[in-house]
């Protein structure tokens, strides 16, 4: 199976956090599979000096997108 990911691991992304556009960094992916079904991805993201976890299509590659989303 290949397993393809719009964003790669240390990669900086976009996403909205308690009502703020914020910035982090890609710290781990994970997937979920169901028999042979790719059901979705998850980001592990650094949020100062938390991390946070996301889907997908909650990150964006710039703040422009991001704001262009809402």
């Amino acid at each position: 199976m290949t397993i393809e990911t719009k964003f790669d691991i240390g990669q900086e992304v976009w996403f909205v956090l308690g009502a703020t556009a914020k910035k982090g960094e890609i710290l781990e992916i994970t997937f979920t599979k169901r028999e042979d079904i790719l059901t979705g991805y998850y980001y592990n993201v650094s949020v100062g000096v938390s991390h946070a976890s996301f889907y997908e299509k909650q990150l964006f590659p710039t703040k422009e997108e991001l704001l262009k989303s809402l």
